[in-house]
């Protein structure tokens, strides 16, 4: 149903021309009006009167938001019919709450800017701040036109007239109920949360959801009204395409939640999102994914990854296995070449059981991610379509002699890496030992700096490894860490010998 209401204009002259042209025109009485009023409007907000008449409704007014109100001019298309903003929408003011009278209100001072007599202006209201500028559909619309009567509206739907307040203000009073700002939106979940001055607000959403929250003791310092949907498309900036959503959900507080310290990524400071990953673990890129935080249309950031305890319904988290063969947690491992020993530390973290934060978490259910606010949160790929290959020269190698150079080839659409190593074994039956590792590089786009090469050396002496080394076929195999992450392995066949000769 489409319903326009009339309202006022800066002048008297001509005012029985204009009003029959606004009650009778084809191209007036397509403006749109959209509240609870109507079947397909959003059943828990209504706008209330003078704007139009008194309307019914029986839900529970929620006291704890921070509406917005922008009004722009109507685009109109070749037929008349509205087709969106076609100006910057402004704001007429801060939206003030009525609680006695369960409504709240903004007054509307229409010459301030003055408008344009021969235009249609929309009114929208938003639940918060952050809906609007993430392009949320709004809780209510209604395009209004101006008649020639500075004293009066006039409601093209009932044909009442109704007095402005000192013929140039209208007062735009609507009432928001619980629920309203799911309304439209897919697996959204909508509730009353805070204040936690001394303790963790932990909020879970149905197991459907697959999503979580949890608020540090101290970050809301009001009720607020929390809401999680599920973003079904455009999820991150449509130019990064080095991202691909696995999963995507819209959280936001109205009022905006702004804590009273700064997030300085710790759990004590920072609120955590927890959402459940979307692939399988066989998948070649699962242990790719990484949690970001995106507001479009800006560039999506990478969360700092936390431990996530609260999405109980998601498949258990596998962290990335460690290199085959490189010893555990109680071996010593002494340098082959420099850094070699910090590597070694990074990969004895993948097998401990004492750290539960980061990809290498093996004690939570998923992975979660620290934020300062709200916004988009989904799941990317740190490096889509990224493949590792490796070569050895000379394919035979002396054991504790002959030593070869490795030369790893890292290809990929648009990939970033960062403080990344290749470390390179030889794995022989049940025999495993280090063999050479590749300095610190980084890669950006498809080129990476310094290229990953390094000597590769087969040697039953060094510390760390497990087995003896012999005369026959092997394997050398190649694992490309960032920072405490295994990111890629690859292995090639290789043969090993002895200076003095094989039996």
């Amino acid at each position: 149903m489409k319903r326009t209401v009339v309202v006022l204009s800066l002048a008297l002259a001509a005012v029985g021309c204009r009003e029959r042209q606004s009650l009778t025109s084809p191209h007036r009485l397509s403006a749109d009006f959209s509240d609870g009023s109507l079947t397909t409007g959003n059943p828990h907000f209504f706008f209330l009167p003078p704007l139009v008449g008194q309307p019914s409704f029986s839900g529970t007014f929620n006291a704890n938001l921070a509406p917005v109100v922008e009004i722009c001019q109507v685009n109109l298309d070749s037929n008349g019919i509205p087709t969106g903003c076609a100006t910057a929408p402004f704001s007429p003011g801060p939206v003030q709450l009525d609680g006695a009278s369960q409504q709240y209100q903004v007054n509307w001072h229409t010459d301030a800017p003055a408008i344009d007599p021969s235009q249609f202006y929309r009114i929208q209201v938003f639940s918060s701040i952050q809906a609007f500028s993430l392009g949320t559909a709004p809780l209510g619309l209604a395009d209004i036109d101006p008649v020639m009567n500075g004293s009066q509206l006039k409601n093209v739907k009932t044909g009442e007239f109704i007095g402005l307040v000192d013929g140039r203000t209208l007062p735009i009073k609507f009432r928001i109920e619980q629920g309203a700002t799911c309304f439209g939106l897919t697996a959204c979940f909508e509730q009353l949360v805070g204040p936690n001055p001394t303790a963790t607000l932990d909020v879970t959403t149905p197991p459907t959801n697959l999503v979580a929250v949890s608020f540090p003791a101290g970050y809301l310092q009001q009720t607020v009204t929390l809401t999680i949907a599920q973003v079904t498309a455009d999820c991150f900036d449509g130019s990064a395409p080095t991202l691909a959503a696995f999963g995507c959900y819209s959280i936001s507080t109205s009022p905006l939640a702004v804590p009273p310290f700064t997030c300085a990524n710790t759990a004590a400071t920072c609120a955590r999102v927890e959402v459940c990953p979307t692939l399988l673990v066989a998948d070649p890129i699962y242990h790719d994914l990484r949690l970001y935080k995106a507001d479009p249309p800006a560039p999506a950031q990478l969360l700092t990854e936390a431990t996530a305890t609260l999405i109980t319904n998601c498949e258990p988290w596998v962290a990335p296995p460690p290199p085959s063969g490189l010893g555990s947690a109680g071996h010593r491992i002494v340098d082959l070449a420099s850094g070699w020993h910090a590597v070694m530390n990074a990969v004895r973290q993948l097998v401990m059981p004492a750290p539960v934060y980061g990809a290498s978490a093996m004690a939570h259910l998923g992975l979660g991610g620290l934020t300062c606010c709200f916004s988009n949160f989904g799941w990317g790929l740190t490096s889509p379509g990224l493949v590792m290959t490796a070569s050895v020269s000379p394919t035979t190698l002396n054991i504790g002699g002959l030593e070869g150079t490795a030369t790893v080839v890292i290809t990929g659409t648009d990939f970033s890496l960062t403080n990344a190593t290749v470390l390179g074994s030889i794995r022989q039956g049940l025999a495993s030992r280090p063999a050479g590792q590749s300095v610190p590089f980084s890669c950006g786009g498809s080129l990476c700096t310094p290229s990953p090469s390094f000597n590769f050396v087969a040697n039953n002496n060094t510390e760390g490894g497990t087995g003896t080394l012999v005369c026959g076929s092997a394997e050398a195999e190649f694992v490309l860490m960032q920072n405490a992450t295994v990111r890629r392995t690859y292995t090639l066949p290789i043969t090993l010998s002895q200076l003095s000769g094989c039996l």
